[in-house]
């Protein structure tokens, strides 16, 4: 098949607006835990609250390693439809 039987400016438009779509509330999330975090480390906290804020900091981190190779999925996919070359 040739590229533009395989993926029409159409279809490449519609692909690049959702990973931008994607990219950008992956961001929005981003941010969100970092106001996040800012606002919980200015309270004084008891033990039992620190560790709860512990336990979600560490499942967020989990989240954020994730988020950060899909970012950069996402990113090296947008470069490839700018350049043409990407594939199936």
């Amino acid at each position: 098949l040739q590229d533009s039987v395989y993926m029409s400016q159409e279809m490449k438009e519609f692909f690049k607006k959702r990973l931008i779509y994607i990219r950008d509330a992956l961001l929005d999330k981003e941010r969100e835990i970092y106001q996040n975090r800012q606002r919980l480390s200015v309270r004084e906290v008891d033990p039992v609250d620190e560790g709860i804020n512990l336990e979600i900091e560490y499942q967020e981190n989990l989240f954020q390693d994730h988020e950060q190779q899909l970012l950069e999925s996402i990113e090296i996919a947008l470069k490839r439809i700018d350049e043409g070359t990407y594939g199936y």
